[in-house]
């Protein structure tokens, strides 16, 4: 086990420690600085320690970023799944199972952004990294990563002169809504034909900032 980066690090995992035997965890392994002798006898360095408790303990539930392991236990299934999302993170999380249903449905459950099952660790270059809850937001190294460089734009567009929808062509498109008129209305003789812009037939102008090279748009000779 490799040294910790800082003194100040050090001290704030010790200070986990001991914060596990007050609230009544039982270490099973480590628990203390690492006195390795020798040159190496000043370094940062601190036994793998584990823990035995119960999830409510604050080595449980808060982040130590140590080797510090604290495991409980469950009776069944979904007291496991429990216990998994009774935390404020959901960054990863791990999944060891025989069985394949078991396995496919508790990973499913957990509410963690990335679940390993039996497995641990593994980092595809091209799957979605990020977490739950206050793990963070957004995911990394995957293409959906591309939509928060982007923008969507929904533009309409209408090629008819007349104004048209909630604005009578007398208006002249100044925003005047024309009221509904009251009663059922018939009207009479042949059918109106579709705006332009919905028409299949419509006749359009090429884009002037189009590039001259496209073929303009093919138009139908019946009616």
């Amino acid at each position: 086990m490799g040294a910790q980066c800082s003194k100040g690090q050090l001290d704030k995992i010790l200070n986990y420690i001991d914060i596990g035997k007050k609230e009544g965890a039982k270490c099973m392994a480590g628990g203390e600085r690492a006195h390795l002798g020798g040159a190496l006898e000043n370094g940062f360095y601190l036994k793998p320690t584990v823990f035995v408790g119960h999830n409510k303990m604050r080595i449980f539930q808060e982040e130590i970023f140590g080797p510090v392991l604290s495991v409980t236990t469950f009776k069944t299934m979904e007291e496991a799944i429990e216990i998994g999302n009774d935390t404020i993170y959901g960054l990863g999380a791990g999944v060891w199972a025989r069985d394949g249903a078991v396995a496919y449905r508790v990973g499913r459950a957990i509410q963690a952004g990335r679940v390993w099952t039996n497995c641990y660790h593994i980092y595809p270059a091209h799957a979605a990294f990020g977490g739950y809850k206050q793990s963070g937001f957004g995911r990394e190294t995957h293409k959906m990563i591309l939509d928060h460089y982007q923008q969507t734009k929904n533009l309409l567009v209408c090629y008819s002169p007349n104004a048209l929808g909630f604005f009578s062509a007398q208006d002249g498109g100044r925003g005047r809504r024309v009221p509904a008129p009251e009663g059922p209305q018939l009207r009479q003789g042949r059918p109106r034909r579709p705006p332009p812009f919905l028409h299949r037939r419509t006749r359009r102008k090429p884009c002037p900032i189009a590039s001259s090279s496209r073929p303009p748009p093919s138009r139908s000779s019946g009616r």
